[in-house]
């Protein structure tokens, strides 16, 4: 097929094959963009396949994160079905391990942070990904981590999808229960992280050996230490094996999330950590030994029984272009401006909705939101929202965008579906920013007149508290810290952020920054804060989890707005006054450009992580692009 046509797209040259399909790199002739298209094989279309096919699409779809690949379209032409997805360089985990060997500690930790984020995202849509491991884990060149390969994911409680019945999976990484039961939920995926992290920690997986071996210890040895393998390591990943691969599943971490975090310093409370053999030699040698073979076949008969058919190998599907191990390219400097194009009356805040190519911009002037495709940069919709909008986040995974409308203390509820307004909220006093604990269901509204943050339900729309912040504060900017549940305001009169603990949804701390701090925005991953200062023309840098600032960066005139791409080591700063935007490294903490737009007051930024375009809004030009080169 390479060559010739497939619907819209013209299908450039082939890029992998396996047992399900074919993958090329193709060109949709619609978006004029540069794809990757899965096909299935067309005599492999029995139902079972076709269903999991199916499966795939739908489940990476749905999914928000950045850390997992964006799906365009998919269905069927001319009876044969497909994905299109976004065309990555990189290769999967395993082709780096087996160039490179085990991992430094740190870049290990930084691909088990990025491939929690992306469990974590489908935890919460309620889907299991059963089949994590290496091979299923991509890293660009940047050291950018994407969970591919949704086709055996199912949602809690769904039938699973195997010809014969048994379970589904990769055998080195699946959970005890996986063979007893055939269970599967978000505990299970957790187990299968942990044993990447001893992967990429060791160079090997946790047991080794021929099948009835491997299930023997999944089953009944405990996981082996990575320090036995590499002591230079200490113990510091130990305990994160031991409680990631605990054999009940109620003794493992809650999320991926707390196990990417234990990584950084295990949580107090923990009980002690397993007795018996952790040695891999000493596991080695109780698994093959004769006698306890024969104890434990009862039980790994059984397992065998639901484990006969396991996964096959999955199409290699992106491009194959070796990664780097540690440290991960520089960040971005190269860049190309379009100069702005009108939209509504003064843009002064912007939100992306990657999944539905989307970008929201709301318009203080005329009480309306633009909404632009984020590939082609046309304007597809205007909606009428309430007065002098100010504030827009997108819960992709809800399908819904939420506007503050500051002039008559509203939030505007919009379904990024049908781009409808489908709500109106009551919230407070010259509401302005505002931010989503997607996992709680909670919005958290600054409001700048009332010196509160209006906590309010996403579900039902009801008000949940009204948080009180100190008296002589105007809180502006707000941001969330994910997985550790906090909320972050930022008060344009003070120098400090107020800390809300989204759990009680009380105030438990205050963070001193630079002089008025507007705005900020928060890479999850790392748990690092990007803090624009007004009035002293920086931005600091924080550590979220010492809460200390650990750097401050001289940026361009009145920084407004804030936004980080993770993947391109790079934060985009709105310089108001100076009619400019400031590009700094995540790394290094310094300049890397500043980028002269046509524009008169660049007010907010946003990226595109599927795209890596960076969208401004000038509140009184219009809309910028900056498109890395």
């Amino acid at each position: 097929m390479a060559g010739g046509r497939f619907g819209r797209y013209e299908l450039l040259d082939l890029i992998g094959q396996g047992g399900m399909g074919q993958v090329y790199r193709a060109r949709d002739t619609l978006t004029e963009r540069t794809v990757a298209v899965k096909v299935l094989h067309q005599g492999s279309a029995d139902q079972v396949t076709q269903e999991r096919f199916r499966r795939e699409a739908k489940a990476a779809a749905a999914l928000g994160s950045p850390h997992v690949v964006p799906i365009f379209d998919y269905g069927d032409i001319d009876g044969r079905l497909f994905i299109a997805m976004q065309l990555l360089e990189g290769e999967g985990l395993d082709a780096l391990l087996a160039r490179t060997g085990p991992l430094p500690a740190e870049h290990a930790v930084r691909v088990i942070a990025q491939a929690a984020e992306a469990l974590h995202a489908a935890h919460a849509a309620g889907l299991v990904h059963r089949d994590v491991k290496p091979s299923n884990l991509f890293v660009t060149p940047r050291g950018f981590v994407y969970l591919i390969d949704f086709g055996i994911a199912r949602a809690a409680g769904e039938s699973g999808l195997t010809s014969v019945g048994g379970a589904i999976g990769t055998l080195a990484y699946m959970a005890p229960e996986r063979f007893s039961s055939g269970a599967a939920d978000a505990r299970s995926d957790v187990y299968a992280l942990a044993c990447v992290l001893f992967e990429l920690l060791t160079g090997r997986t946790p047991f080794q050996g021929p099948m009835e071996q491997q299930i023997a210890g999944h089953l009944s040895l405990n996981p082996p230490y990575p320090s036995t393998i590499r002591p230079e390591l200490g113990t510091r990943f130990d305990a994160v094996i031991a409680y990631g691969m605990a054999k009940d599943p109620q003794a493992r971490f809650r999320t991926a999330r707390d196990l990417a975090a234990a990584c950084h310093g295990m949580p107090a409370g923990l009980p002690p950590l397993p007795s018996g053999p952790s040695n891999p030699a000493v596991q080695q040698d109780a698994a093959a030994s004769p006698a306890r073979r024969r104890r434990r076949w009862p039980i790994v008969a059984g397992a065998l029984t639901a484990v006969v058919a396991l996964a096959a190998a999955t199409v290699g599907y992106l491009a194959q272009r070796p990664a780097h191990s540690a440290p991960p390219l520089p960040a971005q400097t190269n860049f190309a401006v379009d100069f702005p194009f009108a939209i509504g009356a003064q843009p002064d805040a912007v939100a992306v909705d990657q999944p539905t190519r989307a970008v929201y911009f709301a318009n203080a002037g005329d009480g309306t939101v633009t909404v632009i495709d984020s590939v082609d940069h046309k304007v597809v919709n205007t909606l009428t929202v309430g007065k002098s909008p100010s504030g827009v986040v997108v819960d992709s995974p809800g399908h819904t965008a939420y506007v503050t409308n500051g002039g008559d203390g509203t939030v505007s509820v919009i379904d990024t579906i049908s781009r409808t307004v489908t709500a109106t909220i009551p919230a407070g006093g010259s509401p302005i920013g505002i931010a989503l604990d997607a996992d709680r269901h909670a919005l958290y509204v600054a409001n700048s007149d009332a010196q509160t943050v209006t906590v309010i339900d996403s579900k039902t729309h009801a008000l949940v508290r009204t948080i009180p912040i100190e008296s002589k504060a105007t809180p502006l900017g707000i941001a969330i810290d994910p997985s550790a549940h906090t909320v972050y305001v930022a008060n344009k009169e003070g120098k400090d952020l107020t800390i809300i603990d989204a759990v009680s949804n009380v105030v438990v701390g205050a963070l001193t920054v630079g002089d008025q701090p507007r705005s900020l925005a928060i890479d999850g991953a790392t748990h690092t804060a990007y803090v624009a200062n007004m009035s002293q023309n920086l931005v600091s840098v924080v550590d979220l989890s010492s809460r200390k600032v650990t750097a401050t960066v001289p940026v361009g005139s009145a920084p407004f707005g804030v936004a980080v791409d993770p993947e391109f080591r790079t934060v985009y700063v709105a310089d108001a006054n100076d009619m400019s935007v400031t590009t700094l490294d995540t790394v290094t903490r310094k300049v890397t450009a500043t980028l002269s737009l046509s524009g008169v007051e660049p007010m907010a930024v946003a990226v595109d992580p599927g795209t890596h375009s960076a969208f401004v809004a000038d509140v009184k030009s219009g809309v910028s692009i900056i498109r890395p080169q």
